[in-house]
């Protein structure tokens, strides 16, 4: 269950990278956990770009946070606190074949990854084969379907779908 019923996602790095990370659409996503009466808080860890400001406060309503830029260190600390893990891959080629540079960090922290990336992407394989979080592709609603991971998590069945082996 989560701390006083707020579902608490993070995300780490730049929220906006074009083509290759759609930051709109992620945040979108988390505003139709809004308005569908979640009480959510989208926290986005060492992002200080204009755009992303710009775009958080075209739609803000409270529940996204840009925390200051910190060390390495001190951000997968913080990003600890936050139930979900996001990162997100527009459907590109480059985008299908790549290693996310934060998936390594997520992982080691044990917190279920909710993935935003082509169906048949590396990243998205990784995923699964690991057991260790959820992913959206990229041609299905985001909102929706984050809507339904995030209601129906359990987090010991999360802990059971874990191939620790794998993630080594």
């Amino acid at each position: 269950s989560f701390q006083n019923n707020k579902i608490k996602l993070g995300f780490l790095g730049h929220l906006f990278k074009p083509p290759k990370v759609p930051g709109d659409k992620v945040l979108q996503a988390i505003d139709y956990l809004f308005n569908v009466g979640l009480n959510v808080e989208f926290n986005i860890y060492g992002d200080e770009q204009e755009i992303t400001r710009n775009a958080v406060n075209k739609i803000n309503k409270g529940f996204i946070k840009i925390h200051k830029r910190v060390s390495h260190k001190e951000s997968l600390k913080k990003i600890y606190n936050c139930d979900f893990l996001l990162l997100a891959l527009s459907d590109s080629p480059n985008s299908k074949i790549i290693m996310h540079g934060k998936l390594s960090h997520y992982l080691m922290l044990k917190k279920p990854i909710i993935a935003f990336v082509p169906g048949d992407s590396f990243v998205a394989e990784l995923i699964r084969r690991t057991g260790s979080g959820y992913v959206i592709t990229t041609g299905q609603n985001w909102g929706k379907e984050l809507h339904k991971i995030v209601t129906d998590f359990n987090y010991d069945e999360y802990l059971r779908s874990r191939n620790e082996k794998e993630i080594e």
